[in-house]
């Protein structure tokens, strides 16, 4: 009788191996700082517009991640933390009145 390794163990390496590497490429991708794409940006800004336009200007105030890639994308500054009201001309230029 010969001895030899068993192929049912080599096959569940392989696809242990492959499961362990997609895990860590997915904790990588989800928890890593990545900078929003403009297409992002532009619609996190406008549904952040909309909701201070349906509450009529009132309240809200700005994320820094929407301030940030305002300021790096489109150049409009606009501090984070900033209220409906002030930004409601910069949401008029993106088409919410």
């Amino acid at each position: 009788m010969e001895k030899g390794v068993a192929i049912p163990y080599i096959v569940a390496l392989v696809i242990g191996m492959v499961v362990v590497v997609f895990i860590v490429y997915w904790v990588y991708k989800s928890f890593s700082s990545t900078v929003m794409s403009a297409q992002e940006c532009k619609a996190k800004f406008i549904d952040w517009c909309t909701l201070c336009s349906n509450n009529n200007w009132a309240g809200g105030s700005l994320p820094s991640e929407i301030s940030n890639c305002l300021n790096t994308t489109y150049g409009i500054s606009l501090a984070a933390n900033s209220n409906c009201q002030t930004a409601k001309d910069k949401c008029n230029s993106f088409g919410v009145k």
